[in-house]
């Protein structure tokens, strides 16, 4: 059911509650001339041990992530 709501979601948010009063809240902000900020979160099953690396900040999967 969820995933349903995803696909026919303008904002690909699950809830559809959710992303009317999320639509208000950019609509708001437009008209004020503002914008949102955003937060996501990536889940990833199946990664090799030891991806990434917690030493050298160029080679940390957040980072490798962020500069794709």
């Amino acid at each position: 059911m969820e995933q349903e709501n995803i696909q026919n979601s303008q904002l690909l948010c699950p809830d559809l509650k959710a992303e009317k009063q999320m639509m208000q809240g950019i609509d708001l902000a437009k008209e004020q001339g503002d914008s949102l900020g955003g937060v996501f979160e990536i889940h990833a099953y199946g990664l090799p041990v030891g991806l990434g690396s917690h030493v050298q900040w160029d080679r940390k999967l957040d980072s490798r992530l962020a500069g794709a």
